[in-house]
């Protein structure tokens, strides 16, 4: 899809019901900067063709669902944690 400028391009990313992954191509970092603040995605891979690492957290937006069931953060999700305070004498 052709794009008229910087701006179109993000609006017309952004409009859609998912935001599991974006790809972003470009050597411009303060652009890169912006899409990483703005673009309503999970994931965003930058400069690369492939999906995220095993030790990556994966999240999605919108109608992506949560996410979050890669790597050891995954394990969050089935845990049910407790805390314990102790003095020892």
């Amino acid at each position: 899809m052709r794009v008229r400028d910087f701006e179109e391009a993000l609006r017309h990313a952004n409009d859609t019901q998912y935001g599991l992954s974006a790809y972003v191509y470009t050597q411009d970092l303060k652009r890169l900067m912006r899409l990483t603040n703005e673009l309503h995605f999970g994931e965003l891979y930058v400069n690369r063709p492939c999906g995220e690492m095993v030790q990556g957290f994966h999240a999605g937006y919108k109608n992506s669902g949560l996410g979050g069931e890669d790597g050891k953060y995954g394990f969050d999700n089935y845990l049910r944690k407790k805390t314990a305070y102790v003095t020892w004498a």
